[in-house]
């Protein structure tokens, strides 16, 4: 398992880091990369959850509507990234606000959504079910920043 989840996140730290390193010459390998990913998280959540036949049923309607709406949040920090990867090296204050701002609004969303899906899933599965897959949600996402922040250079 520790191996699936090994190789999941390195697949989709890589993806990640791509479009920060890479800006706008890698655009058509985005989507390929994320579906990719989702195909990846989708095994890792499978073994992850042992979940019957009855409780996946109603989990993963909802992992997917969370998913829809984290690929959202996640096009708009990739804008963020790209702005900030145009501005790079000549970034005023009012431009670094508005990154830090931009920031601190994905990061409210996301939790916002984790909540909400929580939520939701507690109804469906039971809160024991539900946060698991916040644990191994929140997991993935952490290693994920984690390695798209250490791709990016520090504002100048």
């Amino acid at each position: 398992m520790k191996n699936t989840i090994a190789c999941f996140l390195l697949g989709g730290l890589i993806a990640i880091a791509m479009p920060a390193q890479q800006g706008g010459e890698i655009d058509g390998f985005i989507e390929p990369l994320r579906s990719d990913i989702r195909s990846e998280k989708i095994a890792v959540l499978t073994a992850a959850m042992a979940l019957d036949e009855a409780e996946a049923g109603a989990f993963w309607p909802l992992q997917r509507d969370y998913e829809r709406d984290l690929a959202n949040i996640n096009d708009d920090r990739l804008r963020m990234i790209r702005d900030f990867a145009e501005k790079w090296g000549s970034l005023s204050d009012d431009g670094a606000a508005a990154i830090a701002k931009d920031h601190f609004s994905i990061q409210e969303r996301r939790l916002k959504l984790r909540k909400s899906t929580y939520k939701k899933m507690s109804k469906e599965i039971g809160s024991l079910a539900a946060a698991r897959f916040i644990q191994i949600e929140s997991a993935i996402q952490m290693l994920l920043d984690l390695q798209l922040t250490a791709s990016l250079p520090l504002l100048e």
